[in-house]
């Protein structure tokens, strides 16, 4: 009977943590991204002599930006604005980001300073808590074996023993789909318990032969907590994105494909790229020039 698989387990579940995005310009990225992405759908990237001059090919992605559509899209860009700048909105986190990163390079700097002497502590002692534990699991084998042998011998008491140990393992398989590390470790204790096997040292013989995991040092602490700070800003920042294309497109009235893409091809025709375009959508377009400025700045 070997303990090293399930007892392994219990090792990665009691030790296991919860497992960095670069939002400074993710508007910018974002934009360019979507630009590049229009461009390539509708045959501006590289395009040269008569090809340039051609107007697109519409589908259900590209639409043509008429006059209605441009008033639609107008709309739509009013609506992601309101939601973009509610309460602060985005500009309010690319200024927190900011700070952020000021902070940045000295906290990395002090963390650094000092991660080389941690993680060398701590590769030692992982090092002793794997050897303790592997010379542990060699005595709770033989401690195993003893109990089989006496169940061999007395199978009434085997039987019994059985009984109570289904009962445990039922307790370790709601613990772990509980995610309950501790009430994993606890009734994996009593599981072995009743086939001889006392779990309940290892943990204090591991300690004194080891001593505690070395504590991670407060400037790597601070680095963490900050980095995670910006991580939040940025799930955040795309949350509100993602809801203000989702608005935009119900005020506009196009889906949230075509939505993106009218607003991504009108930026180009405002802001200079003008090839590609049907004479008539540029002269919708520029008919409403001045607002679609107000929303599609370069």
């Amino acid at each position: 009977m070997s303990l090293r698989p399930f007892l392994a387990l219990l090792l990665l579940a009691a030790t296991a943590l919860p497992a960095d995005a670069q939002l400074g310009g993710l508007a910018k990225k974002l934009k360019e991204k979507a630009a590049q992405a229009a461009a390539e759908k509708a045959g501006l990237d590289k395009a040269t002599g008569d090809n340039a001059a051609k107007p697109p090919t519409y589908d259900d992605v590209i639409v043509e930006l008429t006059s209605p559509r441009v008033d639609a899209l107008l709309r739509g860009l009013e609506a992601q604005q309101r939601v973009l700048t509610a309460d602060g909105g985005i500009p309010a986190i690319l200024k927190q980001r900011e700070a952020i990163e000021a902070q940045l390079p000295s906290l990395s700097e002090r963390a650094n300073a000092v991660s080389g002497g941690y993680e060398n502590a701590r590769n030692r002692w992982s090092e002793c808590n794997s050897d303790t534990r592997r010379a542990l699991e060699k005595v709770h084998e033989d401690e195993a074996r003893k109990m089989v042998a006496n169940m061999v011998a007395n199978p009434a008491a085997a039987g019994d023993r059985a009984q109570r140990a289904a009962g445990w393992q039922q307790a370790i398989a709601k613990a772990i789909a509980d995610n309950d590390t501790l009430g994993i470790k606890k009734a994996t204790a009593e599981y072995y318990k009743i086939w001889g096997v006392d779990l309940t040292k290892d943990d204090a013989a591991v300690k004194a032969k080891c001593g505690d995991a070395p504590a991670k040092p407060s400037a790597m602490v601070e680095l963490d907590r900050v980095s995670a700070r910006r991580d939040s800003l940025d799930v955040q920042a795309r949350a509100i994105e993602n809801r203000a294309v989702l608005e935009g497109s119900k005020a506009s009235g196009l889906t949230e494909q075509q939505f993106a893409m009218a607003r991504e091809r009108a930026q180009m025709a405002v802001t200079g790229t003008r090839t590609r375009f049907s004479k008539g959508e540029l002269a919708a377009i520029d008919a409403r020039k001045a607002e679609l400025l107000g929303y599609l700045k370069p």
